[in-house]
């Protein structure tokens, strides 16, 4: 597809006009603005170009002396330079442009405060998008890991072909797991449809429908720990550790012995600092690690 600025312009006018007749893909419009800086920039000017439009409109509807003629919509934004664009709702372009986008690198964490008073915390590697409405704030988890905080409205945590209403006043944290999103109540109370899920419950949302399931203490524990940069172990396989572990690592942790993946392990550690689990590794196990490039390889001692 050309990028020169015309043709980004032109594309970014005709997904308003297909957002605002329902006839867009959403998540394809996001995969379009995402992809490059331009794409948002663009979206952005003409966001902003018809919201001045949309003024000019009513102004020249306004009463006057004489008969004026009034400069169609159309011919304003032909005027514009930005092409030939379908007539628009007046609210198209604050619909379209209110959905936000916050991103924590490997490693990090970030908490986001919105207008009511709610928080959201990114765990590491995560990808969020939301907008702010009337009957609630709704979120996308792209990847990752999010704690999420109502205040005075619900969260519309959407996933898939479902949608979780996260009741005002609670706590719950939302993982992506592969192709599913795990919602748990910490406080509070979640729903899908008639599904609902109270305080140390799980709602698993899939692309097939929702399942429930109490939560188990270790999971409880890991997800409290992550909001203080820890990491909790126990009596867990060496492999399972490792691949949690290097959710926040970028010199990643590798097991080579097959043996060595599943001997057990527990333990509190921070979660950006592998140092004391590597010397607890090899004080309680006999475990070596050296590094081998950007990784670091565990083997048995000799």
């Amino acid at each position: 597809m050309d990028d020169a600025p015309d043709s980004v312009a032109a594309q970014a006018a005709a997904w308003l006009a297909r957002l605002d007749t329902g006839v867009a893909d959403e998540a394809e419009f996001e995969r379009w603005r995402s992809a490059d800086p331009r794409h948002a920039v663009a979206f952005a000017k003409v966001a902003a170009l018809w919201s001045d439009l949309a003024r000019v409109g009513r102004a020249v509807a306004a009463p006057v002396a004489a008969p004026a003629r009034r400069p169609s919509r159309r011919r304003l934004l032909e005027a514009a330079g930005i092409g030939a664009v379908a007539i628009l709702g007046g609210g198209v372009a604050t619909r379209a442009f209110a959905r936000q986008r916050v991103v924590t690198g490997v490693g990090q964490r970030l908490d986001r405060k919105l207008a009511d008073g709610a928080v959201m915390t990114l765990n590491t590697d995560t990808e969020v998008r939301w907008r702010e409405g009337r009957d609630g704030v709704e979120v996308w988890l792209e990847r990752g890991e999010v704690g999420l905080i109502a205040a005075g409205r619900p969260f519309l945590l959407r996933a898939a072909a479902e949608t979780a209403r996260l009741r005002p006043g609670g706590r719950y944290n939302a993982r992506m797991r592969g192709p599913v999103i795990d919602v748990t109540v910490l406080s509070g109370q979640a729903a899908v449809s008639s599904v609902a899920a109270a305080p140390a419950h799980n709602l698993t949302l899939t692309a097939g429908g929702v399942l429930t399931r109490p939560t188990a203490a270790p999971e409880l524990q890991a997800i409290e720990a992550w909001r203080r940069g820890e990491v909790v172990f126990e009596d867990e396989p060496l492999a399972a550790a490792v691949e949690e572990y290097n959710r926040y690592l970028t010199r990643k942790l590798m097991i080579v012995d097959p043996q060595l993946a599943t001997v057990r392990v527990g333990g509190r550690f921070t979660s950006s600092d592998p140092a004391d689990f590597l010397q607890a590794l090899s004080a309680s196990l006999g475990v070596t690690s050296r590094q081998a490039g950007d990784d670091v390889i565990l083997t048995r001692a000799k």
